[in-house]
């Protein structure tokens, strides 16, 4: 996770990466969230890599779980296909959007946004094998081209999926989790967990996070970082998590806004389905939701 690069020009450092649709190159994204859901395995194919208890304090742990439970783990483990819209916000001005389908069980997605040049790129990309197809303006891409935007695919719903979702991706493997002490806000009490990686989990292993968790409540309503790139003695950059949504039983906040700072993530039309045509996936034809199962309240 480095400095995120927006859908225009401009380039500015907001934290987890937000990478141009058109961007080339230099694509990075939150350490963590480079875990994906495990499609079905044979008794051959070995082990599935799981959080490792050992590398995290105890406080910590017992801290997490009881975000998990009280931010919806339990739907989390039930959504497999999921709907959103990534954007980041400076004042009136929209500078990137894009809209991600995810299907978490077959480890695959769809993306669809403006290129730099605003025009419609979508890619959909298997995330077992990085492969996938891509059109920019409805014409199918090829060769360097369509390798570009299966990539930026990739890495968007990795990076986007994680302003979303970082709760319930706690303990992923490689995670590593320890205790801060309490920070008094007013009349609320935080406990400060601090968020970090086995060397190589991800792109940039060396992020930080910190999460402020509400004493009273067990969610998280603010999170700060440092990120690889910044070095060690750089100042964490804060977002609150506020417009919170219950989504499918999960409790979401919708934005993430800097204190004294202009800019904003927002995260729009979240749905949860139970089924989406097969088409979503191996088509960049548009996805047609009309027959599409939504998942229960």
């Amino acid at each position: 996770m480095k400095g995120m690069r927006l859908l225009c020009v401009m380039v500015i450092v907001l934290g987890p990466a937000i990478v141009p649709v058109g961007a080339e190159g230099g694509q990075t994204q939150p350490a963590a969230s480079q875990s994906q859901p495990a499609a079905p395995r044979s008794e051959a194919a070995g082990p599935v890599a799981t959080f490792d208890p050992t590398k995290s304090d105890q406080k910590a742990i017992a801290l997490v779980d009881k975000v998990v439970e009280a931010m919806g783990g339990a739907a989390w483990d039930r959504a497999r296909f999921i709907k959103f819209t990534f954007v980041v916000k400076r004042g009136e001005l929209r500078q990137n959007t894009r809209t991600h389908y995810w299907d978490r069980s077959a480890q695959r997605s769809r993306m669809e946004g403006p290129s730099k040049d605003g025009k419609p790129v979508v890619a959909i990309v298997d995330h077992r094998t990085k492969d996938g197809q891509a059109t920019m303006d409805g014409q199918l891409l090829f060769d360097k081209d369509a390798r570009k935007y299966v990539d930026i695919a990739y890495g968007a719903l990795i990076n986007d999926s994680y302003w979303l979702f970082m709760q319930f991706k706690l303990k992923d493997p490689g995670v590593r989790l320890r205790y801060e002490g309490e920070k008094k806000a007013g009349p609320v009490t935080y406990d400060m967990i601090l968020v970090s990686f086995d060397d190589g989990v991800g792109i940039t292993s060396k992020d930080r996070y910190w999460l402020y968790v509400n004493r009273d409540t067990s969610m998280i309503e603010r999170w700060s970082y440092v990120l690889e790139g910044q070095g060690a003695n750089a100042s964490p950059t804060a977002w609150q998590w506020v417009d919170w949504t219950t989504v499918s039983g999960m409790k979401l906040a919708l934005r993430k806004t800097q204190p004294e700072g202009e800019a904003e993530i927002l995260l729009e039309d979240v749905r949860v389905f139970d089924s989406l045509p097969e088409t979503a996936f191996t088509s960049t034809a548009s996805v047609d939701t009309t027959g599409a199962q939504t998942a229960a309240q």
